[in-house]
């Protein structure tokens, strides 16, 4: 559907089209062994040329026939002019995580569409032979190497055994903090520590040696395999990755997939799939 005349929305989107670049692929999916540029992938290439040109996009959910939802994009033009695009979504999965992940999907390709964004690789700023707009750059995370091992930056973290936390008395669970200097932590994810951050007091002249330091100790995470196998049943009942990516970090405190610990590994996989 779309107003009677166009004209003016044509024209501006035009001038947009002409500085926009393309969506970066900054999110990964290890199933595949792909990479693609999600949602705010999208907006970040369009948001600058279609403001300056006096465009904006409305994504409006409706409910249709027996209960479905139909995803409406709107293109809109400061002088009132307007097109729109639909796409009904029918999630894999029939609750609202399953909803809320079809609705994303049916957004991205919706306004990839309404502007002609494609998508392209990180390095492809000076293939495309035009700088950036300001209001288009994107600080790229840097992609970290798999590992089965505890993550390089808390193996880091040195321990102290010896110490004693004074809330549940025990010794080989103690490290020290990496964020504070002379802070000690419990480690809450080796040795049944409770976690308890804490500064201990000053020994007193003759109170003892200190005891050698060991090991440090190790926390095992999910192997490759078992993230794939996690992406790949995400991805079956409709999870996008940036979607189980705020499941993990909100339910669990967990940044990543490669730290997954592998004693949650199970119970987190069954909560996706059930």
């Amino acid at each position: 559907m779309q107003t009677e005349q166009i004209n003016e929305l044509a024209e501006a989107l035009a001038k947009a089209q002409g500085v926009m670049a393309g969506a970066k692929k900054d999110e990964e999916n290890p199933f595949f062994k792909s990479n693609y540029a999600d949602l705010a992938s999208v907006w970040n290439a369009i948001r600058g040329p279609l403001s300056d040109n006096g465009l904006s996009v409305v994504q409006n959910i409706e409910t249709v026939e027996d209960g479905a939802v139909m995803v409406v994009s709107v293109l809109m033009h400061k002088g009132g002019q307007w097109i729109d695009s639909r796409m009904p979504v029918k999630p894999v999965k029939n609750d609202m995580q399953g909803l809320g992940a079809a609705i994303s999907y049916a957004r991205r390709y919706l306004l990839s569409a309404q502007c002609g964004v494609y998508q392209v690789d990180l390095d492809a700023d000076e293939d495309q032979g035009k700088p950036i707009p300001e209001s288009k750059q994107k600080t790229i995370p840097v992609k970290r190497k798999t590992t089965t091992t505890k993550p390089q930056a808390d193996a880091q973290q040195e321990p102290a055994w010896g110490v004693v936390c004074p809330k549940c008395d025990k010794t080989d669970s103690i490290i020290k903090s990496k964020y504070k200097d002379g802070e000690f932590v419990c480690y809450e994810k080796k040795n049944d520590g409770c976690g308890f951050k804490f500064t201990p007091k000053p020994k007193e002249a003759g109170e003892g040696d200190d005891v050698p330091m060991g090991d440090p100790p190790r926390q095992e995470y999910i192997s490759e395999q078992d993230r794939k196998k996690l992406f790949a049943k995400s991805d079956s009942v409709g999870w996008s990755n940036q979607e189980l990516k705020d499941f993990l970090e909100g339910s669990y405190g967990i940044k990543s997939t490669k730290e997954i610990p592998a004693e949650r590994f199970e119970e987190i996989l069954s909560y996706v799939t059930n």
